[in-house]
Formats: C-alpha cells, structure tokens, sequence
C-alpha cells in the first residue's frame, strides 16, 4: 500500500501563539458578561485538576458549558477567529500545504473555521458538542493524536511533524522530520533540551506550591510558638522547621506526587531533597531576623516563599520519582 506523505502539526502554542481555548474562553466572558455565572464553576474544575483529582477531558468540558448559554455561536467564533488570526504564526503562514493535516487538543468546532480561512483540511481535534461542552470520545491527547490520525487516514505517513508539547512524542516519533516548537523558534526533535524550568510547569508544582502553603504556615507557627520559650531565633526556626518538615513529607506525598507508599528509606530521601531548602531558608532567616532585626514571622515566611522552586525540583528528581505522567 502507498504511503501518502503529509505534514502534521499541533495547534497550541505551535502555529497558534498562544492557547486558542483559553483565548476563547476568555473572549466569551469579556463579550458575554451574562457567561460569568459560570466562572465559579470553571475555578472549580482548575483547582481539581491542580489537586489532580479530575482529568483534562473532564474539566474540559466544565470550562466549555458556558457555551450552552452563547447565543450565536457561528457569529462568535468569526467574530473570535476575525481578532485573534493574527496570532497564527508567521512561519507556517509560508510554509503551509492544502494537505497538511492538524491534530489538537482543542474543541474541533472551534477550530474549524480557522482551519477553513487557512485552506487547510481536515482538522482532527477533541471531538465536543458546541451547543453543550460535552466531549464525545477521548481528549486528543498524546496517543489519541496517534490514533485520531490511523482511524482518518492509516495509509498517511507523517513527513513532517511540528508541536510544542512533548506529550505529543507518540506522533512526533512517527515522523521522518519531527521539530519541537518554542516561541516560533523550531528544533529537531533530537536536538532539543528540555528547559531547565519546565517542571515549574507542571500541574504538580501548583500543588507544591499549595501544600507548601500549609507547611509554611505550620513551620512558621511552630517556628514561632517555639520562640517564645527559646531564646536563639535560629533554634526556635530549626526545631519549627524539623517538625513541620514530617507533616511536608506526608502532605507531599500524598497529594503533591501521589506516592502513598511510604517508607524510612524515602523519608531519608525526602529530608536529604530539603537540605538545599534548610541552607537558603536558614541564610535568609539569618540575615533579616539576625542581622537586620526584621520582624520573624515576615523572615520565615519570606525565605519559604524563595526556597520553594529549588525544594520542588529536588522533591521531583531525587524523592518521589514514580509518578505517572499528568
């Protein structure tokens, strides 16, 4: 059978600078006052998705109901696609072919009519009721990319394959040319490097950053309760800091990486991932209660807050390494 050769590419972030249902979302409300009911509802969903308790196809669809509740949407989505055109990228805009195909995991009716203006069919993307929000099927996603793509068409064969997202390596390792694209900038495949700071990205930051939240508030107030019968500052924060440091482990790992099989060997790992915490927090605590007086419930606080981003990517790469992939 004869392989036709065809050129893939992502939507998001990709040939469309920026996130298109965000972007509509966004423009919905700002266009629809009436629509902000619903914003509740979408603030819910974000914060279970951070917490990792619903998944993507499902909040999805809660930050899409709204459109049940739009009153022309034909008119909305070219008014949307009349404003925002002008963030598809220039370079595809050269380079782009009738038979290109695009794979997303936007909703497909949103971005059908874009699709349409560029002249480029057909778009495979998260099948979804545009008078309801609901999504039919799975979230295009990782390997449903793949799979959307064979149920199409399986005698295509990707020549050229373009997205920003690595969750997309299913597709992109399909292709004789896979690029990885960031801020219109395009690398192959096998010469990318991953950003240093690209877990900071990551949904289970955002749950580090609240469980750290509440293990800041308790070594801040063990810290503190502690100060008013010791008199060394620093010894008050240390023995705050050590107990607050096993609540940490157990918040950490339950809700943070989802690793609920706990053991003394990991505990070790953990309190050896918290050194570089204990020495920026200890310096800072240092300088401004110690050296400049401040006040030490804002020192405490202060240096969690600057100690977070190392804490995290130590936590993720040396003490709880068995999460699955968001």
């Amino acid at each position: 059978m004869t392989k036709k050769l065809v050129n893939v590419y992502d939507f998001d972030h990709t040939i469309y600078q920026g996130d298109a249902s965000f972007d509509f979302i966004v423009f919905c409300l700002m266009h629809h006052p009436k629509l902000l009911k619903y914003a509740p509802r979408q603030a819910r969903a974000l914060f279970y998705y951070v917490l990792g308790v619903w998944r993507r196809g499902h909040v999805k669809q809660e930050l899409f109901a709204f459109v049940q509740d739009l009153p022309d949407m034909p008119g909305t989505l070219a008014a949307f696609w009349a404003s925002h055109q002008r963030k598809i990228a220039s370079w595809y805009i050269n380079q782009k072919q009738s038979s290109d195909i695009i794979i997303s995991a936007s909703p497909e009716f949103l971005l059908q009519p874009m699709a349409y203006k560029l002249g480029v069919q057909p778009v495979l993307a998260t099948q979804m009721d545009a008078k309801t929000g609901k999504i039919t099927g799975k979230d295009c996603r990782a390997a449903e990319k793949v799979r959307r793509l064979h149920a199409y068409d399986d005698t295509v064969q990707i020549n050229e394959c373009y997205s920003d997202n690595l969750s997309d390596l299913p597709m992109l390792k399909l292709a004789r040319q896979p690029f990885v694209v960031r801020k219109n900038k395009r690398t192959p495949l096998d010469e990318h490097t991953p950003p240093k700071l690209q877990a900071l990205s990551d949904p289970a930051f955002l749950r580090f950053l609240m469980v750290g939240g509440i293990n800041a508030t308790c070594g801040v107030v063990f810290s503190y309760v502690i100060s008013l019968f010791v008199k060394s500052k620093l010894g008050a924060f240390a023995l705050g800091y050590a107990l607050s440091l096993i609540v940490s482990y157990f918040l950490n790992g339950v809700i943070t990486f989802k690793e609920i099989a706990f053991s003394f060997k990991q505990f070790i790992r953990f309190c050896v991932s918290y050194i570089p915490n204990f020495i920026i927090i200890f310096s800072i605590v240092h300088v401004l209660a110690d050296v400049f007086k401040l006040y030490s419930l804002f020192a405490y606080a202060l240096a969690s807050i600057l100690a977070a981003p190392v804490t995290f990517l130590m936590l993720s790469k040396f003490t709880f390494t068995k999460r699955a992939a968001e």
